[in-house]
């Protein structure tokens, strides 16, 4: 038997009882040997995490490897056919669950999620005046920022950021440090594309005579949250020991191009 599938969120068939006690998953009108293989993935509905089957008795019995975190009846029942390798981060310690790879941290991608909508360049529509220092008070340019914002129901996985530089009291650039990803366009939104604004922000006493303005730009070029390939990918954020916060991606199973099948989440990895 192979080691993975190609299912990403598949819904099986009935509903399922679960508990706290013990791993025993107890199904009505279910078909556990048809649908499931020992090792696929289970999402439940209304109960946090991704668990792992081990054992299946019958089309209405199986054991999981690892104890629901909430008990429950009549649930819908979820298969993600990832690779069987991995193990719940239910195993390992509570402070330590985030930083592991689990089947927690695998998700499918396919070719439309390995690459996304991000901010490409900002640059200046206006530069502005009067960003001087006042006596007493603090330097505009020391309290300016370039904040992206965005309106409507769709919304960037991760909002870009920049720099700005001064001379001689005006704007002179914008630098952008960290590109985003997710500016794209959803199912019967409005693309995040078309209602994002680039705006100088300042705080203190001196205020600029007029505020600097910016242009954005959008590529489709991928970015850190991409997968490089399609397929089973795992993903880690964690903060290491200087507090940054950091995020390590791995092809666990490369997949040519649209191989997974019914997607499970548009968050990390977004169409």
């Amino acid at each position: 038997m192979s080691a993975w599938g190609l299912s990403d969120n598949t819904t099986i068939a009935g509903t399922v009882t679960h508990y706290i006690a013990n791993t025993n998953i107890v199904g009505a009108t279910t078909y556990f040997l048809q649908n499931l293989n020992a090792g696929d993935y289970l999402t439940i509905s209304g109960v946090s995490g991704k668990y792992q089957v081990a054992d299946i008795t019958s089309n209405t019995a199986l054991s999981l490897t690892t104890i629901p975190r909430t008990a429950g009846t009549t649930k819908k029942v979820f298969v993600q056919q990832g690779p069987k390798y991995e193990f719940s981060s239910n195993i390992a310690p509570v402070d330590r669950q985030s930083n592991i790879v689990s089947i927690e941290t695998v998700f499918g991608v396919d070719s439309t999620e390995m690459v996304t909508v991000a901010v490409d360049t900002v640059a200046i529509a206006n530069v502005g005046a009067g960003y001087q220092r006042l006596a007493n008070a603090t330097a505009i340019t020391a309290n300016t920022t370039g904040v992206f914002t965005t309106t409507g129901s769709s919304q960037p996985t991760r909002n870009a950021t920049a720099t700005l530089s001064f001379t001689s009291n005006v704007l002179t650039a914008i630098t952008v440090t960290n590109r985003g990803a997710g500016y794209a366009p959803a199912a019967n939104t409005i693309a995040v594309t078309a209602n994002t604004s680039f705006v100088i922000a300042t705080t203190g006493l001196s205020q600029p005579t007029i505020n600097a303005l910016g242009t954005i730009s959008f590529t489709t070029g991928g970015s850190a949250s991409n997968a490089s390939h399609s397929g089973w990918v795992s993903v880690i954020t964690y903060t290491d020991a200087f507090g940054n916060p950091r995020e390590k991606s791995e092809v666990l199973v490369a997949l040519s191009k649209n191989g997974i099948t019914q997607d499970d989440e548009d968050v990390t990895f977004p169409d």
